[in-house]
């Protein structure tokens, strides 16, 4: 199943949806819009987390979330915000730097 963060705390019966099927992986891409909308304009961001805790509690599947473009450390860490928004406990992280020569950063 693919589905937006807006449908899915939109809908109340998406267990009915899921029926017998096993969820294998629960991925959350663009994972810095949490912290970048999910207080501001896209509020239904930010719940994604207490939804997900609930969802877990009638089954169980791993979740995985991705970004690109996070910052990690000082005020504002979107790391710490996300994990902590997603309700994750001592999650395995993988951090990795990618710099590509095409890009240029300005101020």
């Amino acid at each position: 199943m693919y589905i937006s963060s807006e449908t899915l705390l939109s809908r109340s019966d998406i267990t009915q949806l899921i029926g017998e099927r096993r969820v294998g992986l629960f991925i959350v891409d663009e994972a810095h819009i949490f912290t970048i909308w999910g207080k501001a304009c896209r509020s239904d961001y930010w719940y994604l987390g207490t939804y997900l805790k609930w969802l877990r509690k009638s089954m169980a599947f791993p979740v995985a979330i991705f970004t690109a473009t996070a910052i990690y450390g000082g005020i504002e860490d979107m790391y710490a915000q996300t994990r902590d928004s997603l309700n994750f406990i001592d999650p395995i992280s993988y951090f990795g730097y990618v710099r590509r020569e095409n890009l240029e950063m300005k101020d």
